[in-house]
């Protein structure tokens, strides 16, 4: 899951450059939020997770059609 997310801060970096910190600080806030004495994930966050489990599935399919990862 860290490697995805790195991935995600490595291509946030490429495409905004100079604003890409902000931007990530800006992503990565909007994800959590806190309601009383609980945190949840905003839809912000929770388009995050999605893609990163899309691309864990993705992952996953392709070396199990590969005959499992070596």
């Amino acid at each position: 899951m860290v490697q995805l997310l790195q991935r995600f801060e490595r291509q946030a970096r490429t495409e905004f450059s100079a604003e890409a910190e902000t931007f990530i600080r800006q992503t990565y806030m909007k994800s959590v939020d806190i309601n009383g004495h609980t945190e949840y994930l905003t839809e912000t966050g929770k388009m995050i997770v999605d893609e990163i489990f899309a691309e864990l599935i993705k992952h996953a399919k392709e070396k199990y059609v590969c005959g499992g990862i070596n």
